[in-house]
């Protein structure tokens, strides 16, 4: 079972979506596969999971606290944006932003800062 939906934060939202409720249906030989984001599983409810079935496994490049050690577990490091395409990708968008900022004030793509742009100069 591959999981292929975004990470929605919020009432509503896909946190913990892979939960208890889901799993029920799993059959006991189940392999889950979560390269999307760590958490859409319910950590605890895949612990007891794999607790329950022996040939159940779950593959993942988010490690987490809860199951890290599991022996059902295989746990890879995330490595998303360590491929050099990803990495020159970065480093050009943090040129342009630098760029626009010193420029024209704008700051877009801020973690921690809104969005902001100013008149024209």
């Amino acid at each position: 079972i591959s999981i292929n939906i975004p990470y929605i934060k919020g009432e509503g939202g896909t946190h913990g979506i892979i939960g208890a409720p889901v799993m029920e249906h799993f059959k006991s030989d189940a392999v889950l596969l979560n390269f999307a984001r760590g958490e859409l599983v319910d950590s605890e409810a895949l612990h007891d999971f794999l607790n329950r079935n022996d040939g159940a496994r779950y593959v993942s490049d988010f490690p987490d606290d809860v199951v890290w050690d599991h022996p059902n577990s295989i746990l890879l490091p995330h490595l998303g944006a360590s491929t050099e395409e990803a990495e020159d990708a970065a480093a050009s968008m943090a040129v342009d932003t630098i760029r626009d900022f010193l420029e024209t004030g704008t700051i877009r793509n801020s973690v921690n800062f809104p969005a902001t742009s100013l008149a024209d100069r």
